[in-house]
């Protein structure tokens, strides 16, 4: 069967100027700030990731467009002084530097963690900017650290020499270093900004501390380029989580590091060099088509606007715009994003939530949607044990499993004390993740992730050398029986696929045959594993993921093209509920994963490609980017979450599950002593010390391989297997 493909964009950076602000700059928790066209746009230092509980979803574009609201300006600014006339180095006119003429334009390009800047429209002088934080792989510490790096380029393109001064300024008066040795740096002379909770620091590098932000006087020659650099650094030790569940006061993670923001203006200015070093090679270790490290990269903006980390080591993830922390059925496709990165983090999470379980009483095993909060009636069990076993394997902590085993146990019990005879769950309310699409009674949703993880418990007993029972019963046998009778129940052969759901008797007006985008979810969340078996009939399954490619899709030519979380048999559009007729990304995504998984790479491919191309210019900025489709099958800003489709920030965090994709291509799974590798053939891809599953790892693959070589000597078979206790292996796919 022929389709239209999406061809991939291979170009590396994406502009981004039509956001309408720019990008995000900041750590792992830090607190972040936002430089663009509109210059500094969100200075969010002192404060939790961006939540309005009050106005959404019923909120005026104004709260998600923060290009032209005043309450979105931070209060910095650049200044470029030209021959004795002022430039602020934006395309808005501040109100409070009103003799500052705005520039032309700015033109943005995005490689997070770094974003590059043209200012057009000063005479006679060219300025460029590059713009980052440190985020580093691999390293925590590294990646936390409260400062903005400024890397100016300053060149006089006319026939006679120019003055020209730099300047960084704030808004209000800031504090000038004196002369006791106790406050000087190293790096040179500085300012700051003293607020109730915290400080900000300024400093160019080479230049001198003012009463309003720090300035860098340069006499440059003709045809001349000048490099400059400029600091923002901030130190604001205290924070409350936005969960109203949650009213503890923290101390953030970089006070381990820095006791005052000069301690971190010094390190920057001792490191920014480094860093930017480590951020490049991080670009270049991944020479893969052009869509996918766009989305990977650009994906960062979740870590960097919607984090927080404390010194006692919690780790936050904030499901912005609501005000839910660490939320069970978010995290599972937003930890890939750390897990590749930063796995530690995807640890703390899970301890997070183990210490939340109840161990007795009424909540014994009950397992939060959000920590400490539950008011959507999800049924979080199945997904957190899939992650169990999914962390098992790629973090090999067999220790701290065996150690929870008992609450582990608990959670099974749990849901299996409340399940049908059949051995699936009945839900009254039918709110599976999907919110405003209730699925009441027996969904595919809940119950894939129900039957997988019944065999993730299996597996994971397997590993850490513990009983496979539940409630007295054998784990396995209750998996084939859940899986026989979901299948039953559920397999419609005339649509090709498993129905959303059924409602079994309970009053609906949702449509139970609706061809749902994440009806194999279960499966999904275990693709990595290498021991997953196939609880269900293959050819159906490459069968059901050829119906949703076809079904759900929705297209405008050069502008959209994406599937629908719904869609009624015949591509038809489900227009019961209105998140039945949205494209979310994370199920979009998975389905292109699943594609994969199952051996249609030219589908696969066409997802993840049509994703990037429909995101365009708002890839930093995603949220959850509810495009919809209306009745006559057009793609729509959805009516209800109109929000939720302009480019804002902070990015929803189900963006990140893009990173799932890394082993995707390379067809790699885990087991607790093994690798196993069988990559995509349709492109061709390098990635060069990147570390996966606690190994490191260079491989190549040329397209239509038919053979692999380990450390330069040839292994036999179609899927290479590579022992785990090997630290670093080097691999070449080739013909």
């Amino acid at each position: 069967m022929k389709f239209n493909a999406v061809k991939i964009n291979n170009d590396r950076r994406r502009k981004v100027e039509i956001n309408g602000f720019g990008i995000p700059f900041g750590g792992l928790g830090t607190g972040y700030g936002v430089f663009g066209r509109y210059g500094f746009l969100r200075e969010n230092f002192n404060s939790t990731p961006d939540v309005a509980p009050a106005l959404y979803p019923a909120c005026g574009e104004e709260f998600w467009q923060y290009n032209d609201n005043p309450a979105f300006a931070a209060p910095y600014a650049f200044i470029l002084k030209v021959d004795g006339k002022e430039y602020v180095l934006q395309e808005q006119k501040l109100e409070w530097l009103p003799q500052a003429k705005p520039v032309k334009k700015v033109e943005v390009e995005a490689e997070m963690p770094k974003g590059y800047f043209r200012f057009r429209g000063i005479p006679g002088v060219e300025v460029k900017m590059t713009a980052f934080s440190p985020l580093i792989p691999g390293d925590i510490s590294e990646s936390n650290i409260p400062v903005q790096v400024f890397d100016f380029e300053l060149k006089n393109t006319g026939k006679i020499a120019k003055n020209i001064e730099l300047q960084l300024r704030h808004r209000f008066l800031t504090w000038i270093n004196g002369t006791d040795r106790k406050f000087n740096v190293a790096s040179g002379p500085w300012s700051i900004y003293n607020d109730l909770h915290g400080q900000a620091a300024f400093q160019i590098v080479g230049g001198e501390g003012t009463n309003r932000g720090a300035a860098l006087k340069l006499d440059v020659a003709a045809g001349k380029n000048v490099p400059s650099r400029a600091l923002l650094a901030w130190h604001y030790p205290y924070f409350k989580t936005p969960s109203p569940c949650d009213r503890n006061m923290y101390r953030r993670y970089y006070t381990l590091r820095f006791a005052h923001v000069l301690d971190v203006l010094e390190y920057a200015a001792g490191n920014a060099d480094k860093w930017s070093a480590a951020i490049d090679r991080w670009h270049d270790s991944y020479n893969v088509p052009g869509a996918f490290s766009r989305l990977w990269f650009s994906s960062l903006s979740s870590i960097v606007t919607g984090t927080m980390m404390a010194d006692t080591g919690e780790y936050f993830e904030i499901e912005t715009p609501h005000y839910w922390i660490n939320t069970m059925d978010v995290s599972v496709y937003t930890s890939w994003c750390v897990m590749v990165n930063w796995p530690e983090l995807e640890r703390k999470d899970m301890e997070q939530y183990y210490s939340a379980i109840h161990t007795s009483g009424e909540l014994a095993g009950f397992v939060w949607h959000s920590l400490w909060d539950d008011a959507s009636h999800y049924e979080e069990e199945p997904t957190f044990m899939l992650r169990v076993l999914r962390d098992l394997v790629w973090l090999r902590d067999r220790d701290f499993v065996k150690a929870v085993w008992p609450t582990l146990v608990m959670v099974m019990e749990r849901v299996l004390r409340n399940c049908t005879p059949e051995g699936l769950i009945c839900s009254p309310h039918g709110n599976q993740s999907y919110d405003a699409w209730k699925m009441p009674g027996i969904s595919a949703y809940v119950n894939s992730a129900w039957v997988y993880a019944l065999h993730a418990f299996e597996q994971a007993a397997k590993i850490v050398g513990m009983p496979e029972t539940i409630l007295g019963r054998s784990a396995s046998e209750l998996c084939r029986k859940a899986a026989a009778a979901l299948d039953k129940l559920l397999w419609n052969e005339k649509n090709g696929s498993w129905n959303c759901f059924d409602p079994q008797g309970i009053e609906t007006e949702n449509v139970g045959e609706s061809i749902f985008l994440e009806q194999m979810f279960g499966r999904w969340a275990l693709a990595e594993v290498a021991d997953t078996k196939e609880l269900f009939d293959v050819d159906r399954m490459k069968r059901m993921l050829q119906t949703l490619h076809s079904n759900n899709l929705i297209e405008d030519e050069g502008r959209f093209r994406g599937w629908s979380n719904g869609m009624l048999p015949g591509g038809k559009p489900d227009m019961c509920s209105y998140h039945a007729k949205t494209c979310w990304m994370c199920s979009q995504l998975n389905l292109g994963s699943l594609l994969g998984l199952f051996g249609d790479e030219d589908k696969s491919l066409d997802v993840f490609a049509s994703i990037e191309m429909s995101l365009g210019a708002n890839i930093l900025a995603v949220g959850e980017w509810n495009q919809a489709v209306d009745a006559k099958k057009r793609p729509v800003t959805l009516p209800e979450e109109p929000g939720k489709d302009t480019a804002r920030f902070p990015s929803y965090p189900r963006y990140k599950s893009a990173w799932e994709w890394l082993p995707r291509l390379l067809g790699m799974k885990l087991d607790f002593d093994s690798f196993y590798f069988q990559p995509f053939r349709k492109i061709d891809f390098e990635l060069n010390d990147i570390t996966l599953g606690g190994s490191v790892f260079s491989i190549s693959v040329e397209k239509g391989w038919t053979k692999c070589l380990v450390n330069g000597k040839p292994v036999s078979g179609d899927v290479v297997k590579l022992s785990r206790d090997v630290k670093k292996y080097k691999l070449s796919f080739v013909k």
